[in-house]
């Protein structure tokens, strides 16, 4: 029975047209849409009551889509209103529905559960949806001659999306063409000096692909290493943020140096197996920022040109049919949401080691914060943590009266945020344009940074 090709409509012709640009046509329709999707819930949305309500839901965006909201749609009236609103309902959270001084009448993770997202973030959902969408798009034209010679003379797919398109796609020809063009680009990468395209291809565009934290800890003696480094000098001051989210912007960025140093030794391999980074997508363009190109890209290259020998397709009509299925399942795990990283060593690592060695980090200074611990740069007086690191510190609290101050300060936290965001929401109105600004000035970023998080770690 021959199948009927699938209908060339809007999405066919989006893929066609990306395949013309350089780097992932999936990573750049997947972002294209959550940009959109931002800029018309800037303009459209805000007062919408069901995109409201889906906001609360989900706590607001999540700490990447909360920060790209913020730089690229740069509306202040519109943060303000959103985050009012969620912080709002994290209010009522914390106060168990009374507008009272709180009195924890649950245990300290029951309050954490109840803070904590109850919706995906829905650029999350949206950047998911689109991908899978644009990537069933391109898989089911394949056969198609014409859209075959466009995908070959393209980019070809990242590694991620490559991954997830293998999955979709039946036959050993089909598989040959999708590694085909990314071989070809991963090869002639490898020898060029441009480390953010070959990032790109490792790990697909900065955000444009979600990546999990690992399923386990890293080992405590990993996490225990440094402890001065992690926390700083004690006179340091944490500027205001969040005292965990300091702290662990300080230890990753310190971690990412190091492991860049280290790279060369440790991309070296026995044998014949492949190797590439094991850095989830965050992680990789962070270290790039930090470690400059000329760290990271010796390795790389030595990586690529692994991956592209792993990937070859040849392989596919050696008759090794095993060696590529089992590759395809290592590929899938490796890039599992729960996974957290990208394909690590000769693709067995699971999770990204920057992502275990930020929760170790995080865990840490909740630690420190909750028993009083000087390393960490104590937040001012009545200020408190980010509602992510709230939670985290709210399960670590050994006594009553720990998570009680620590929700105490995130309750007088939240007032005084919803009381400026409601000033600078007025002063926004035209009657009182007049009006300057004061201390909100500000209030919408710093709304996020309490909500979500500091825009880094």
């Amino acid at each position: 029975m021959v199948e009927t090709p699938p209908g060339k409509h809007i999405v066919y012709f989006e893929v066609l047209e990306a395949l013309d640009s350089p780097g992932c046509p999936v990573c750049r329709l997947g972002l294209r849409a959550v940009s959109r999707h931002l800029d018309a819930l800037s303009y459209e949305g805000v007062n919408d009551p069901r995109a409201r309500a889906e906001l609360r839901a989900a706590r607001g965006f999540c700490r990447q889509h909360a920060w790209q909201f913020a730089e690229e749609v740069r509306d202040g009236l519109g943060t303000a209103i959103i985050y009012r609103d969620v912080a709002g309902e994290l209010l009522r959270v914390l106060l168990g529905g009374a507008d009272r001084d709180l009195r924890p009448r649950t245990s300290p993770a029951l309050l954490a559960s109840r803070l904590a997202q109850q919706q995906e973030c829905p650029a999350c959902r949206l950047l998911d949806q689109s991908s899978r969408r644009y990537l069933d798009t391109l898989a089911g034209h394949l056969g198609d001659e014409a859209f075959r010679r466009r995908y070959l003379a393209s980019g070809g797919l990242c590694l991620p999306h490559l991954t997830m398109a293998l999955e979709r796609v039946a036959t050993r020809p089909e598989r040959g063409l999708l590694a085909e063009a990314f071989v070809a680009r991963v090869a002639s990468l490898a020898v060029e000096d441009d480390a953010a395209s070959l990032v790109e291809a490792m790990v697909g565009k900065e955000g444009a692909v979600r990546m999990g934290r690992p399923a386990a800890p890293l080992a405590e003696q990993e996490g225990a290493r440094g402890g001065q480094e992690l926390f700083g000098d004690r006179e340091e001051s944490s500027q205001g943020q969040c005292a965990v989210c300091w702290a662990v912007g300080r230890g990753i960025d310190g971690w990412l140096r190091r492991w860049a140093a280290a790279w060369p030794e440790a991309g070296a391999q026995e044998g014949d197996g492949p190797a590439w980074p094991a850095l989830c997508n965050r992680h990789l363009w962070r270290l790039l920022r930090v470690a400059g190109a000329s760290a990271a890209l010796p390795s790389l290259r030595g990586q690529a040109q692994s991956l592209a020998r792993a990937l070859h397709p040849r392989s596919l009509q050696a008759g090794r049919a095993e060696r590529w299925r089992g590759l395809l399942a290592s590929l899938r795990r490796a890039m599992a949401a729960k996974g957290g990283g990208a394909v690590g060593r000769a693709l067995g690592a699971n999770y990204c080691p920057a992502c275990a060695m930020e929760a170790a980090l995080e865990r840490r200074a909740a630690l420190a914060v909750v028993a009083g611990d000087g390393r960490v740069a104590a937040p001012e007086v009545g200020k408190a943590l980010c509602v992510p690191h709230l939670r985290l510190a709210l399960g670590l609290a050994t006594t009553p009266a720990q998570a009680e101050l620590l929700a105490l300060r995130e309750v007088e936290a939240l007032r005084a945020l919803g009381c400026e965001l409601s000033e600078y929401i007025r002063k926004q109105d035209y009657r009182f344009r007049h009006e300057p600004l004061g201390a909100e000035v500000d209030a919408p970023w710093r709304a996020i940074a309490q909500v979500a998080g500091a825009r880094w770690p």
